[in-house]
């Protein structure tokens, strides 16, 4: 159909034509809803010709039969209605009657029936792009030829969206073929386009996939017309993605040109000097200047290339960035260019470079990135490390802090021939400090504790204090915590004035008696004695640990001479004279050993005891749901029980124990005699001095003078508050729990408040006399009060009596058990760990209740990376957690793939019994 050009100005014509030109692209419009425009010459030839078009396509398909569903063309002559740039000039009777109906205002009928196809078809791919894809697909690679550019984007779109790797994959295969094949371009490398530009909204494409693409495009010579978006998106795409030597290696031969190519255009466009407002394609640096984003992937491809040993390709693509003049002159002066470690020159003046420009965090991952990848640190490479932590550790951020120590890690064990400078290492410490994240700098410490070529420091002054405090109340790291005294006590580290008293205090806290002593008896003398010999709590401390440790060890020497069943040494057990007042943690130096009796007797033996062979054990009952002890008996228990030792008794004999002992009393006599001095006359001293001179002379048992200083408080008429009342009360309950409990009673009637530590006073006292009654009375009674934490002491106590049997004679294992769960239970929910002392605790009640699971658990979570591994006390325990695995294996009890991984995590890699029954179980067996 031809329209002159003059009748186009009249208007009826004018309507006619707009409209019959709305009805033949309908079926575009619903596909592209921003259509490429027609190539130029197509409009021109057209308009310019004076004779009739030749019979279209279209007309074609109208007189043949309409194809069914599943027959679609298969060559593009006979599909001109799935491509885009084929326009046919319909001149069928139905359009002709269509158009006349339109140019007298009706409604057509019906459309063409080849319009109506095509709709139907732009619907269907509208509805299900990826099954129409897929049908197209299953007709061959003719019919992928001949399958509409915009049809193809539908279908990678709609397999992002649902996440279909599989057909992004097939997607990948056809946009090559389709590129290869075709004589036309244009339409493979929009649909390569098309599949880059997923990048930004799902990762499906892998670097294979990337690769295949880009060489697609090199072959075909369609690269240099990608475009800056895909560009820039690719690179940041291979980039953050781990490093695959050969893929990386082709995949940045093929982007640098693409990227360096926009760098020439920016910077010759608007020149570095000139002003220009940041864009897409230009960000700022910190001192003003503007520079292409594509820069900073350069750089990374660049370190990428001098990692993977490419120099030729490095070396050039750092010749090019250089002569733009996008390397700093201060980044090349400070690097080492005589350094023989090429690695180390490409990254010094790409991390430089980055700090200069105000990118420290990109710094950053340049340099952990490729320090972690250098099996062996270099002095030139140490020393960059070094400046990028002078920057890392001014002001830092959480983030910076975590990188730091990750560096740190680094060079301690790669870079043998490079000291880290120890203010530098003190600033870490100070600043893990301020940012309250303790566990970097315990694990930098611990790391630095591995060098071998040099002694790193410790922390100094409030940090140091502020580790051990952590150590105690936090990580429960008994083991660092050793680490940390010992290193200050063996290197005669200095210590400021103010901070003796209280490290030694927080040193007796942990139980470490040896290097407590050696420092209080180094600062107890000088000038500066006072500020060790007269606080208070450094006094209570010493002596509770001192005297609890003579008591321990007067307890090993009556077990010389009576029998391990004897009840009359347990009340000189180890805790019997420790101030109950402090909330002093129990001796570390302790351990539990169970006797030869029960190791042999043990259900943690090959064939457990308490259970009959044939059927399963049965389930731990659950914990009560209230802190209340199994059904208890007055009478102390008869039969055997872990006790306490401390290491090295076997080695010394009943007259060096005796010597021991004394020995501890007398120390712990000298340090309350230090203080009470510092505090005469008692005319002057404090409420609160005289209540600390009470308590101590209290735990060294100096009754007449506890009760002194109390008449001595009344004479000058100093009001009594709960703290002295507990120290009396701690006097009373030690000979008499009973009377204790009455006190209590009688405090609450006259108007003064009991507290925990009353309760846990008298608690304490009544478990040492194995009153497990009155026990459960003082529990029922706090609770009464409205006292329902008790305090972390008070708990451990009960924790420890439940497995020496001292609260019950007739509670069955998996009863103790239970109440030790709900022990644990009320730690945790006051935010309190337990200690690996009250874990061991808990690891012997659940080998006792023949439940290894529970136990292996106590010791993953408390134990394993609180306590040295090679300690002979604790391999013994993992030998005995390991010993029940394998019986309850062997019985059938415990799968064998989950206690092949607990024997390995406790250090039992070899078990023919667990890789027998693994074999059984593989052949169907078990």
């Amino acid at each position: 159909m031809f329209f002159c050009r003059h009748h186009l100005l009249r208007a009826p014509a004018q309507r006619h034509f707009a409209t019959l030109i709305t009805t033949r692209n309908a079926s575009r419009q619903l596909v592209l809803p921003h259509p490429h425009p027609r190539p130029g010459h197509v409009q021109s030839s057209r308009v310019s010709s004076s004779h009739p078009p030749a019979p279209s396509a279209v007309n074609a398909i109208n007189t043949e039969p309409e194809p069914t569903q599943h027959t679609l063309p298969t060559t593009e002559s006979e599909a001109p209605d799935l491509l885009p740039d084929s326009h046919a000039e319909p001149t069928t009777r139905e359009e002709t009657k269509a158009e006349a109906e339109v140019e007298e205002g009706k409604q057509p009928a019906r459309l063409p029936h080849h319009l109506e196809r095509i709709l139907e078809r732009d619907k269907k791919v509208k509805d299900d792009p990826i099954g129409m894809y897929l049908e197209t697909r299953a007709m061959g690679p003719e019919a992928l030829k001949g399958y509409a550019g915009e049809y193809f984007t539908s279908a990678i779109w709609r397999a992002a969206h649902k996440v279909m790797p599989d057909h992004i994959r097939m997607l990948v295969q056809d946009a090559i073929l389709v590129t290869d094949q075709r004589e036309s371009k244009i339409r493979g490398r929009n649909i390569i386009e098309s599949l880059f530009r997923t990048l930004a909204f799902r990762k499906l494409l892998r670097k294979e996939d990337i690769l295949a693409l880009l060489q697609c495009l090199e072959r075909n010579k369609q690269l240099p017309y990608t475009s800056t978006a895909n560009r820039l998106l690719l690179a940041r795409y291979i980039t953050s993605n781990p490093s695959d030597d050969e893929t990386d290696r082709e995949l940045i031969r093929l982007m640098v040109p693409l990227l360096v190519e926009k760098l020439r255009k920016i910077s010759e466009v608007q020149p570095r000097s000139g002003k220009r407002s940041p864009s897409e394609s230009i960000e700022s640096t910190a001192f003003g200047a503007f520079v292409p984003r594509a820069l900073w992937l350069l750089l990374q491809m660049l370190v990428r290339l001098a990692l993977l040993d490419a120099r030729t390709e490095a070396s050039a693509l750092l010749a090019q960035v250089t002569d733009r003049q996008y390397i700093h002159a201060d980044a090349i002066q400070a690097t080492d260019l005589s350094s023989t470690d090429y690695a180390y020159i490409i990254l010094s003046v790409t991390v430089r470079t980055c700090m200069i420009y105000g990118w420290f965090a990109r710094a950053s991952e340049l340099l952990l990135g490729a320090a972690s990848r250098q099996p062996k640190i270099s002095s030139s490479f140490a020393k960059l490390v070094q400046d990028w932590l002078v920057r890392a550790l001014d002001n830092p951020r959480q983030i910076d802090l975590q990188q730091a120590a990750s560096a740190m890690v680094l060079l301690f064990r790669r870079a043998e021939d490079y000291v880290l400078p120890h203010q530098l290492l003190w600033r870490f410490y100070e600043a893990a400090r301020e940012l309250e994240v303790p566990e970097l700098a315990q694990t930098v410490y611990g790391q630095s504790r591995r060098v071998k070529h040099h002694a790193y420091p410790p922390p100094r002054d409030e940090t140091l204090l502020w580790m051990m405090e952590h150590f105690e109340q936090k990580s429960r790291n008994v083991h660092f915590a050793r680490v940390l005294a010992s290193h200050v006590v063996d290197e005669n580290l200095p210590l400021p004035v103010t901070m003796r008293a209280p490290f030694i205090a927080q040193t007796a806290v942990l139980g470490f008696a040896t290097q407590a002593r050696t420092l209080w008896e180094r600062y107890a003398v000088g000038q500066d004695a006072r500020a060790v010999t007269g606080n208070s709590k450094a006094m209570i401390r010493m002596t509770s640990l001192f005297i609890r440790n003579a008591n321990l060890v007067a307890s090993e020497a009556a077990k010389r001479v009576q029998s391990s069943g004897s009840a009359a040494h347990r009340e000189n057990q180890d805790d019997s004279a420790s101030d109950d007042q402090a909330d002093v943690g129990q001796a570390t130096i302790q351990r539990t050993a169970p006797t030869d009796a029960e190791e042999d007797g043990h259900p943690a033996s090959d064939a457990p005891t308490t259970h009959s062979t044939s059927t399963p054990p049965p389930q731990p009952a659950p914990g009560p749901g209230r802190l209340e002890p199994p059904d208890v008996a007055s009478a102390p228990p008869e039969h055997e029980t872990e006790e306490r030792e401390e290491e090295g008794f076997d080695a010394l004999t009943y007259s060096e124990l005796l010597e021991r002992e004394a020995d501890f009393r007398r120390f712990a006599a000298r340090v309350f005699d230090a203080y009470y001095e510092t505090k005469l006359p008692l005319e002057r001293a404090r409420h609160f001095d005289l209540n600390s001179l009470a308590r101590g002379a209290s735990v060294v048992g100096r009754v007449d003078l506890c009760m002194s200083v109390f008449t001595h408080m009344r004479a000058r008429n100093i009001k009594f508050d709960i703290r002295d009342v507990n120290v009396a009360l701690g006097m009373i309950a030690k000979t008499n729990p009973v009377s204790g409990a009455e006190y209590i009673k009688r405090l609450a009637r006259s108007g003064i408040q009991p507290d925990a530590v009353s309760f846990g006073t008298v608690i304490h006292s009544a478990v040492q006399h194995g009153n497990g009654r009155l026990v459960k009375q003082l529990i029922r009674q706090a609770r009464v009060l409205g006292i329902e934490d008790m305090s972390y002491k008070t708990l451990g106590t009960l924790l420890h009596a439940t497995v020496t049997g001292k609260l019950s004679s007739d509670a069955t294992p998996r009863e103790q058990l239970a109440f030790v769960e709900s022990i644990v239970a009320r730690m945790l929910n006051q935010g309190v760990l337990p200690t690996p002392k009250i874990a061991w605790d808990c690891v012997i009640t659940a080998l006792r209740a023949d439940d290894p699971v529970k136990a292996h658990r106590f010791w993953q979570v408390y134990i394993k990376r609180n306590a040295e591994w090679r300690d002979a006390v604790q391999v013994r325990l993992r030998q005995r957690i390991a010993k029940t695995l394998i019986a309850h294996v062997k019985m059938g009890w415990l799968e064998a793939k989950k206690a092949q991984v607990m024997l390995f995590e406790l250090g039992h890699k070899y078990s023919p019994v667990v890789i027998a029954r693994l074999a059984a179980d593989e052949r169907g067996e078990g």
